[in-house]
């Protein structure tokens, strides 16, 4: 059974990947771990500390914050750059070989221009060019010494033909690896941005129930830093490669 599915690289190329049902093709988990539980221990744990605050926080500067505040982001903060060291781990393999395959796509898309510009130089052999005797050709009449000249150039033509289109055989199937290559860290790094806003919805959830218990006021409430790695493009993409949605 065959799929298609279209994806594009940068510089107006699109390929459609045509793969089988017997290929394995390079996928990650969709499903987003569980992240963390918010349990009844740490409700109680964050209230009491809110309570024990409130005094604090009353008469404090207004935008100042707590050490259960501090120690929060500072644990959110820890536990994210492990999430971005993982993320990396898993993903410098398929980064590594995505810039190769780029590589490797260019290179054979200079021997395709070359090919393609050999081709469109060759000209139909001239009544002198089909005249024109070798050695060992003088005993062979006119008609005999034309049809050697147009089956060489016959040749030269049919094997520049083959070296293109063997090149663009070498050069499509590089774009399809290349292809499933980019999706797996675009997957990856997606996947890892859902991953860290779980995480920050939980120490806000926990945020939250220390700001009631505090009786902090609603937009006083404070809330853990968006990581500004998830707000930017995987960085782990070649500036020349990208996925089409």
């Amino acid at each position: 059974m065959l799929s298609r599915r279209n994806t594009s690289l940068a510089g107006g190329v699109v390929i459609v990947g045509m793969t089988t049902s017997n290929e394995r093709p390079i996928r990650t988990p969709r499903r987003v771990p569980h992240t963390r539980s918010y349990g009844l221990l740490l409700r109680l744990a964050d209230r009491t500390a809110g309570r024990t605050d409130r005094r604090t926080l009353s008469t404090a500067a207004p935008g100042s914050g707590t050490a259960l505040m501090s120690r929060l982001q500072a644990t959110f903060d820890e536990n994210d750059r492990s999430l971005v060291v993982r993320l990396r781990e898993v993903c410098e393999p398929s980064a590594r070989r995505l810039r190769e395959l780029l590589d490797e796509a260019d290179r054979l898309s200079a021997v395709i221009d070359r090919q393609r510009s050999a081709l469109a130089a060759t000209t139909p052999p001239t009544a002198a060019d089909l005249a024109h005797r070798n050695g060992g050709e003088l005993h062979l009449d006119a008609e005999a010494v034309s049809t050697r000249r147009l089956r060489e150039h016959r040749a030269r033509v049919d094997a520049t033909n083959a070296a293109l289109e063997s090149a663009q055989r070498q050069r499509n199937a590089v774009l399809v690896e290349s292809v499933r290559h980019t999706a797996r860290l675009v997957e990856q790094f997606e996947l890892a941005c859902t991953v860290s806003e779980q995480l920050r919805h939980h120490y806000n959830r926990r945020l939250a129930t220390y700001a009631r218990a505090a009786r902090l006021a609603p937009g006083a409430t404070p809330s853990i830093t968006v990581p500004e790695w998830t707000t930017r493009p995987c960085p782990w993409l070649p500036h020349n490669a990208q996925v089409s949605k």
